[in-house]
């Protein structure tokens, strides 16, 4: 059960200190929040402190300066129970600076978690995350402080590549003649001549050559991508701890390495990616009897110096801008080891993703402002214009006349319409003027319609003619509103839309086809093996060698003929015979072995690389064509829209103005304006 703390906690100096909220445990204690230091937080031990150690962290407290605190999660004051004086007060705990947006080593050193964590960074910011991490050692070891406890959790990296070191208060001090340890450690970042001599740390003291055996086994694992320098492969398949491949001195990565009983891993860097200065840093490091004698292993400053000169020596490589390489090398070295491991090791990011969402984005919106019809502009209602005596007048008497019309066209039609059926009783005295009086009244009514247009006066027919000349106008400014069909403007969108979408999934489709070359090209070298191993050379004791000729005579003379044989078995061979050619060429089989150096894979494979990226530099041209052929035809449209919208304002009140007149001054003429000559 942990220990209880108090809320209350008090510096050297007896400044009361309010703890907050608890940040993270551990079995030592725990982490919490400072009220009144928000940059600081205090660390808690849950046992009470021997006096040895409340001697090491006043030591510690006392050595603290900016350089440490720099690369250092260092102590910078004890914490005690109680505010009274003097400095012989037992020690709760101490203060250190706050990490924030920090994540372990590992979480970057290891690809499954540097793809979760950092799923866009190349190759080149591990490079600047080690050249760091050498550095913040290169600084402990000059201020005669030993790491001790090295291990990858222990190193926090800030998402620009700082680098700070925690658990500081483990660490190795000196003061004077007095030498306080490191009684704790990883076994997988020990140098062989301490796991050698003991399994315990405790009460150890250690070297700085010691600690730069755990500085180069971190800045490896960056550079290699999480494999350990002595993480072998037993050729006997019985693999053997980390820990005791140290001690057996089993370092498969020197330029002059050779064992008959172990090997690299299959699936790692090859050490021929790196410059000899790296390479020469990795040996001194790890090859057998390094820190011995006159032979120092690499110190930070060596290694922060050789890791720099890479990164300038470094070029990107034409497929993506993640693999970023030394610039002597013939070929990328992660594009190879892609297609080794089946999947990208590092981010596939053919083109820069901000730039690539930009460019769609601009793609997207000119388009869309293109073929959207231009907003009318809200405009309010023109208020009636002052009716003339005149007109009012006219519209009056246009009402009467045209009362009087319509009554006498209803006389005549009823007339007409019952006139066949009144006609044959109402007697021959009906007949001889019913039809004259029809038409008398049928003739009047055009006489009346004249008169009523001479005494409409010319303003009502100005008035007239400008209101259908508004409208005419006013129509043509709203077909102006519209957006243009633009030729080409579909097309256009389409096609930037269909070059983005292959874009996006370039990098998949670039695996795929790698591996098919990968696959074909393997099987091709599979079958050159089994046609190099022929069946009269076999000494097969189990088939006759009258057998033999007969098989060679129908064309089966190769392990490579034998699968035909298999799927086709010549009429007279015995299932035994048939039986033992197929172990044969199993055994051919399994002895088979892939050369990725053969000069036909690696043209192959180059070949269809150059294809795919003439692929995706096409795709590229097509979007980029596109979205400057719709980017450029903005500005014009952008006048033409303003011009529409003038237009349309002026049009809008000139046809408002007149239209309500009209409407004033008479719903018939308004009916009539569009024949009304």
């Amino acid at each position: 059960m942990s220990k209880k703390h108090p809320t209350t906690v008090y510096a050297l100096d007896g400044t009361p200190l309010t703890l907050g909220p608890i940040l993270g445990k551990g079995g030592e204690g725990e982490v919490r929040e400072v009220r009144e230091r928000p940059a600081l937080v205090a660390k808690l031990y849950n046992a009470a402190m021997t006096p040895e150690r409340q001697a090491k962290l006043r030591v510690m407290v006392a050595r603290g300066s900016p350089e440490i605190t720099a690369i250092a999660a260092w102590p910078v004051a004890t914490l005690h129970a109680t505010p009274g004086p003097g400095s012989d007060r037992p020690i709760l705990g101490f203060l250190m600076p706050r990490l924030a947006d920090h994540k372990e080593l590992h979480k970057l050193s290891h690809p499954m978690d540097r793809l979760k964590n950092y799923p866009e960074l190349g190759y080149d910011f591990l490079v600047h995350v080690a050249a760091n991490v050498a550095r913040a050692f290169d600084a402990l070891h000059r201020a005669g402080i030993v790491v001790g406890d090295v291990n990858e959790s222990g190193v926090m990296v800030k998402s620009d590549g700082r680098v700070i070191l925690i658990d500081c208060d483990s660490m190795q001090i000196v003061d004077g003649a007095t030498t306080y340890p490191c009684d704790v450690g990883k076994p997988e970042f020990q140098p062989p001549e301490i796991l050698s001599k003991t399994s315990s740390f405790r009460g150890l003291i250690r070297t700085v050559d010691n600690d730069r055996f755990g500085l180069g086994v971190l800045i490896f694992q960056l550079l290699f991508f999480g494999w350990h320098p002595f993480a072998v492969r037993m050729l006997d398949g019985d693999q053997q701890p980390t820990a005791d491949n140290i001690k057996a001195g089993r370092f498969p990565y020197g330029r002059d390495f050779y064992a008959t009983d172990f090997t690299r891993p299959p699936l790692a860097l090859d050490p021929a990616a790196f410059p000899d200065a790296i390479r020469a840093l990795i040996e001194d490091a790890f090859a057998p009897h390094a820190g011995e004698g006159e032979r120092p292993r690499p110190d930070g400053r060596r290694w922060a110096e050789g890791l720099e000169r890479m990164a300038a020596e470094s070029i990107v490589c034409t497929r993506y801008m993640t693999h970023v390489h030394h610039g002597g090398l013939a070929r990328c070295p992660f594009c190879e080891l892609d297609l080794r491991l089946g999947f990208a090791i590092l981010p596939h990011v053919a083109f820069d993703a901000s730039k690539l969402r930009e460019v769609w984005q601009q793609i997207q919106a000119a388009y869309f402002e293109l073929s959207a019809p231009t907003p009318a502009p809200e405009v309010a209602l023109p208020e009636p214009a002052p009716l003339p005596e005149v007109l009012a007048r006219s519209a009056r008497e246009a009402r009467l006349i045209t009362w009087i019309e319509l009554a006498v066209l209803a006389i005549a039609l009823g007339l007409a319409f019952v006139t066949p059926w009144l006609g044959p009783w109402l007697g021959p005295w009906l007949g001889p003027w019913l039809g004259p009086w029809l038409g008398t009244v049928a003739a009047l009514v055009l006489p009346l319609e004249i008169v009523l247009r001479r005494r409409r006066p010319a303003s009502y027919r100005d008035l007239a003619l400008r209101t259908r000349a508004g409208r005419v106008a006013f129509e043509a400014a709203e077909a102006e509103l519209a957006a243009p069909d633009l030729p080409g403007l579909s097309a256009n969108f389409q096609d930037a839309k269909h070059a983005y979408e292959r874009i996006l999934h370039h990098d998949s489709h670039r695996q795929r086809e790698l591996i098919k070359v990968h696959e074909a090209t393997l099987d091709l070298q599979a079958r050159r093996h089994l046609a190099r191993h022929r069946l009269r050379s076999a000494g097969l004791a189990a088939i006759p060698g009258a057998v033999v000729v007969s098989l060679e005579k129908q064309g089966y003379d190769t392990a490579a003929d034998v699968l035909r044989l298999r799927q086709r078995p010549p009429r007279g061979l015995a299932p035994a015979h048939l039986a033992a050619l197929a172990r044969w060429e199993k055994q051919v089989t399994t002895r088979f072995v892939p050369d990725l150096d053969d000069p036909d894979y690696l043209l192959a494979i180059d070949t269809r690389h150059r294809e795919l990226d003439a692929e995706h530099a096409h795709l590229m041209q097509r979007l980029l064509l596109s979205r400057d052929w719709l980017v450029e035809r903005l500005p014009p449209d952008r006048r033409r829209r303003a011009a529409a919208r003038e237009a349309y304002l002026e049009r809008w009140t000139s046809y408002g103005t007149d239209l309500q007149a009209w409407r004033a001054a008479s719903a018939r003429f308004s009916r009539r304006a569009s024949t009304t000559r």
